[in-house]
């Protein structure tokens, strides 16, 4: 892997993937059993389990619990431990990537399991405010809610309306996981976007089919495209050597 070698270190990591082998979440709990029995020393969770996940660990830290959602389990002495480095992966590559950017207001399209992490983080890099557009506005209340009260009430909320809130925002991040392989499609109409709007995704892999590569065939200048991946990654296999 990747991470392991920048770090000039070798390890084994295998792919589990619940889809290909017909599991669902109800598999997690035998899975974090046979991992510590076969001496792995975590897993690395995406979705659709972050959320589905945390019930079944033994402890929490503190980042996990502000944010709900587990994107790393360390396996320790028999505990198995969540962490979320999801927050600060995004917010390594944000300040990399696309530093010096105008930033006061950035719509965030879904708030589940990464979506909380990547809202945490646009806060932390000091956006000015992140207008959230969720299908569900109750399940996205308790994010807002423990977010506001870090940040403030004024910084961070759910919109009504996503054309009007684009039309107003400096920036777009896709943290729905449309436009993945198991979930094509745009999580947008494309005819919102603009010129001067820059968009970001949070792809641990190439940018999406259907979301950032349509945007490369628009005019060089007109538009700022971003996928933020690899920090995120290395931040939690880091996590799962401390």
């Amino acid at each position: 892997m990747q991470e392991g070698e920048e770090c000039g270190l070798r390890y084994i990591y295998r792919l589990v993937d619940l889809t290909a082998l017909g599991l669902s979440n109800d598999a997690l709990p035998a899975l974090l059993q046979a991992g510590g029995r076969l001496g792995f020393s975590g897993f690395a969770v995406t979705h659709p389990c972050k959320e589905a996940i945390l019930p079944h660990l033994s402890e929490l830290s503190s980042d996990a619990r502000l944010l709900g959602a587990v994107n790393t389990v360390v396996l320790e002495g028999g505990r198995s431990i969540g962490h979320n480095t999801d927050w600060f992966g995004f917010a390594d590559s944000f300040r990399r990537d696309i530093a010096g950017v105008k930033a006061d207001r950035v719509v965030q399209l879904g708030a589940g399991g990464a979506g909380k992490a990547v809202a945490h983080a646009l806060l932390t890099c000091g956006v000015g405010r992140v207008n959230l557009w969720v299908r569900n506005q109750d399940k996205a209340k308790p994010v807002v809610d423990s977010l506001a009260a870090i940040y403030g009430a004024d910084r961070i909320g759910v919109v009504d309306n996503l054309a009007e809130a684009v039309a107003g925002a400096d920036g777009l991040v896709n943290a729905t996981p449309i436009g993945m392989d198991a979930h094509p499609g745009c999580p947008l109409p494309m005819h919102l976007l603009r010129p001067d709007l820059w968009v970001t995704d949070l792809s641990t892999r190439q940018p999406r089919r259907n979301f950032l590569k349509p945007l490369v065939y628009w005019e060089p200048g007109q538009i700022t495209v971003k996928a933020c991946s690899f920090p995120r990654q290395l931040s939690s296999f880091a996590c799962s050597r401390a």
